[in-house]
């Protein structure tokens, strides 16, 4: 999962104390994850290899993001029968962020 692209990290998350530093790293991962639909699908254990820490610990730093309304995630049942369950995650960002985004992975 180690690609070459460079993180964009908001002021509001960097500066933000009551965020752990590897939750502000994770914030970054899936704004360049959800780029450019606005979400992105990548569940825990991805998250966790390339971080090189425990599926739990992901899980921690997700929740810490929810309710420090960094992050939204939603949940839908795609097979009901097998149990298979959709997640998207969606960084909520601000316009000026998007903006950069946006700028920063303009097509040339």
């Amino acid at each position: 999962m180690e690609e070459e692209f460079i993180a964009l990290l908001p002021a509001q998350i960097r500066y933000n104390r009551d965020l752990k530093p590897n939750e502000k790293v994770l914030y970054s991962e899936l704004l360049i994850k959800s780029y450019p639909l606005g979400y992105c699908e990548i569940n825990n254990m991805d998250l966790a290899m390339a971080f090189h820490v425990t599926r739990q610990s992901v899980s921690g730093w997700l929740s810490d993001l929810v309710r420090a309304g960094y992050i939204e995630i939603k949940l839908k049942i795609s097979d009901p029968k097998l149990g298979r369950v959709e997640r998207k995650i969606y960084p909520l960002i601000s316009s000026e962020t998007r903006q950069a985004l946006s700028k920063l992975y303009a097509e040339e």
